[in-house]
């Protein structure tokens, strides 16, 4: 799983490896992804050994741009809206299932100006970052990145 983190962030469910900096553009299709004019969003996605939440790149991208993030939106219900409940049960769901895959993360930190919590995991030359923020309601994310 690490080895495999290094290289790019493999779609269980489509078989797909997204290699770190190839352009979006290359892999977009084969991998499942939708354009939406600003992004690519991943709806069906299974990953890291077993995590199901929707995929996005980040905003404001071309697409043709080198693949360097992606993040997990934990906490949608059924019709696509924020959850509060979801992405609090989804972020303990998510935290336990990375410390599985990687251990404690290095770094971690309760309510403050930036989010409800969060914490982090270096893997490499790769990011993780779960986070539970307040915006409207509260939203949970997992961002992967290349550092």
């Amino acid at each position: 799983m690490k080895d495999q983190l290094q290289k790019g962030f493999y779609l269980e469910n489509s078989n797909t490896l997204l290699e770190w900096d190839r352009p979006f553009d290359e892999f977009a299709t084969e991998s499942g992804a939708v354009w939406t004019g600003d992004q690519y969003i991943w709806h069906k996605s299974v990953y890291l050994q077993g995590l199901e939440y929707p995929l996005c790149s980040e905003n404001g991208i071309t697409e043709n741009e080198p693949f360097t993030t992606i993040s997990a939106y934990i906490g949608l219900d059924s019709e696509g809206l924020w959850d509060d409940q979801l992405s609090l049960k989804g972020f303990d769901t998510v935290f336990a299932h990375l410390v599985k895959l990687f251990g404690n993360p290095t770094e971690t930190s309760d309510k403050n100006e930036m989010s409800e919590k969060s914490c982090s995991w270096s893997v490499g030359d790769i990011y993780l970052h779960l986070n539970v923020i307040e915006q409207h309601a509260l939203k949970c994310y997992l961002t992967v990145s290349k550092k």
